[in-house]
């Protein structure tokens, strides 16, 4: 393997992640993150995903998070003098007495795996345990993605040797003048996230049979992964409801922008959230929120935003629904925007890169 020339403390981004894009909110995260970074560090930034096949760990068959720790395992005998920056929970690199080796950050974006345990094994939820607890171990610096993150880690695992919090980099695009055709449509609800287990889809179109009873004209669109998912809850409703849900797959970053700014609102009813990417995307373009009732919902978008028991009733939350788009509910300006713009976001982070860096330890 060639070492990468230029500074004596390279800044190794492990962006594996970036093979596996069913993860999601992660890899648009990293991504961002990853593109911002480059533009400050530009040659000390190194992404490991370009030395995998060196080191031997170029395996499709592989999995996202052993083939991380071969290539972090083979990268610290390389480089012991480099910072390690883990876009994800994984710190699979021990933390020497003497502090010697790279030092290593990572980003902790939920803990899913304690809170809803249906959705993961008993052998899954122990190795999850088990990692969380390394990275608390091994880590120089931990940073949550959200208040609500870091006090779930703190409850379970206890306070990190250095942490911060830094909300996600949302990147947003300007949406032309909106067109008499789009500004006549039918009103419409916008849920828009790729459908995995936590977002709760069933419920989410429960509640939108519910609201469609009291206000005929509502539509819902769906953006998004999950097509063939979302055709199985869809069979299991009358005529009336689905067709009145559009499911648009996956859409062009300015398609979805064009979205966010002609929603009525958009929705979504998820049972954990670390942070909500889709939700701060809405946000940054003064969408109206309906949201289910998390603490970091109420941490992020609370003033505004309707906020959905998930205990009550579908027919009682579609009321506050409805009683919500009643009331006409304005766009407004987001207070976290101006933190989650992504160079606001990248001068947070390379503050932390070059704490951590080995001269400063």
């Amino acid at each position: 393997m060639q070492r990468p020339s230029g500074p004596s403390w390279p800044i190794y981004y492990f962006d594996i992640v970036h093979d596996y894009p069913g993860m999601g909110g992660v890899v648009e995260f990293s991504r961002i993150l990853f593109r911002q970074l480059a533009a400050h560090y530009q040659q000390r930034l190194v992404s490991v995903r370009a030395f995998t096949a060196a080191l031997g760990c170029a395996h499709d068959d592989m999995l996202y998070l052993d083939r991380e720790r071969k290539v972090a395992e083979i990268l610290a005998g390389i480089e012991p003098n480099a910072v390690f920056f883990f876009p994800n929970f994984q710190s699979p690199v021990a933390r020497q007495p003497n502090a010697a080796g790279p030092a290593i950050i990572n980003v902790i974006h939920d803990l899913q795996f304690a809170f809803l345990p249906d959705l993961f094994s008993p052998e899954r939820r122990s190795w999850l345990h088990q990692t969380f607890a390394e990275t608390k171990r091994n880590a120089d610096r931990i940073v949550f993605i959200s208040r609500s993150t870091k006090q779930d880690f703190i409850d379970l695992f206890g306070k990190p040797r250095r942490c911060s919090v830094i909300y996600n980099p949302i990147e947003t695009h300007p949406v032309a003048d909106l067109s008499d055709a789009a500004t006549n449509e039918a009103p419409f609800l916008l849920a828009s996230f790729h459908h995995h287990p936590h977002k709760n889809f069933p419920a989410l179109l429960e509640l939108f049979a519910a609201l469609l009873a009291l206000k005929p004209d509502v539509r819902l669109v769906v953006t998004g992964h999950g097509q063939e998912r979302l055709a199985e809850n869809l069979a299991t409703l009358p005529d009336v409801v689905r067709s009145a849900i559009r499911h648009l797959g996956y859409v062009s970053r300015g398609e979805l922008d064009a979205l966010y700014r002609r929603a009525d609102a958009f929705i979504t009813v998820s049972r954990f959230e670390g942070f909500n990417m889709s939700a701060a995307e809405a946000a940054c373009h003064g969408t109206p929120l309906i949201l289910s009732d998390l603490p970091v919902h109420r941490e992020l978008f609370g003033p505004d935003a309707c906020l959905v028991d998930l205990t009550d009733s579908s027919a009682r939350s579609a009321e506050r629904v409805a009683a919500y788009l009643e009331s006409r509910p304005r766009r407004t300006n987001w207070r976290f925007r101006s933190q989650c713009e992504p160079s606001s976001v990248r001068e947070s982070y390379v503050r932390v890169i070059d704490a951590c860096r080995p001269a400063a330890r």
